[in-house]
């Protein structure tokens, strides 16, 4: 039976532990940082597309000439306003928003965001694109 090795003997052991954990353990939080990135990435789109719905069926159009003539600029100002607000860039073609007043069944606002992902790490792939798109029924006062 041999005796336990001397201090001098166990010096670099911790050294080579931490050289063998410290590749996995960052390829693990740059994971989870780019998975957190895309999900609030993701998250915002979604909130535009809402918010931006939500503003254009609230919308008071009394005398116009057509039906969705202030909803849709309205839907549109506030989808960009809160991509600003966001801390994040709505350029063309990288960012479209698409904002339609359909009539048929019902007076509705459709909104439909697309955004160019650009991952932090980029280690892991994540689909490029993110696309929301929101639909509510215009409210009449």
């Amino acid at each position: 039976m041999r005796p336990s090795l001397s201090r001098r003997e166990r010096r670099g052991s911790a050294a080579t532990e931490f050289a063998l954990w410290v590749f996995p353990i960052m390829v693990l939080i740059s994971g989870l940082v780019d998975f957190s990135w895309y999900m609030s990435r993701y998250h915002n789109v979604v909130r535009v597309a809402r918010d931006a719905a939500r503003t254009g069926a609230a919308i008071y159009e009394h005398d116009v000439s057509f039906k969705g003539e202030l909803v849709v600029p309205a839907a549109r100002d506030h989808a960009y306003l809160a991509f600003e607000m966001m801390n994040m860039d709505c350029i063309e073609p990288e960012c479209t928003i698409d904002v339609a007043y359909l009539t048929d069944p019902y007076d509705h606002v459709e909104v439909a965001v697309t955004y160019q992902y650009q991952p932090l790490v980029g280690l892991y792939r994540f689909e490029p694109t993110l696309y929301s798109r929101f639909v509510m029924l215009h409210e009449y006062q």
